[in-house]
């Protein structure tokens, strides 16, 4: 996995950070993902642990009113072009 795919992954718990903050009043500067892999029946897991500073709160402040200009403009994303096998949807962009 490359390090720009590590660094977008902490944008989830970036966002749950920002949440906790706004309902409870208190600063979340932890966050962790969590990622498991499953290689011929054997399960690893990686935990990766960061600071949630500012440069993640305003990236993912940036990510959330992108997103809402799509939706707000009915802006068609496209197809993804860096989508891997083990995708979910991995299945149903490969047949259109």
């Amino acid at each position: 996995m490359s390090s720009s795919q590590q660094d977008f992954d902490k944008l989830c718990p970036t966002g749950y950070a920002l949440v906790l903050e706004s309902v409870h009043n208190i600063p979340v500067d932890i966050g962790c993902v969590v990622y498991l892999r499953v290689k011929e029946e054997r399960f690893t897991i990686v935990r990766d642990l960061f600071v949630i500073n500012d440069d993640l709160r305003s990236w993912w402040i940036e990510e959330r009113d992108k997103k809402m200009e799509i939706v707000e403009e009915e802006i068609d994303p496209g197809k993804a072009t860096n989508c891997t096998e083990d995708c979910m949807y991995f299945p149903i962009c490969k047949g259109t």
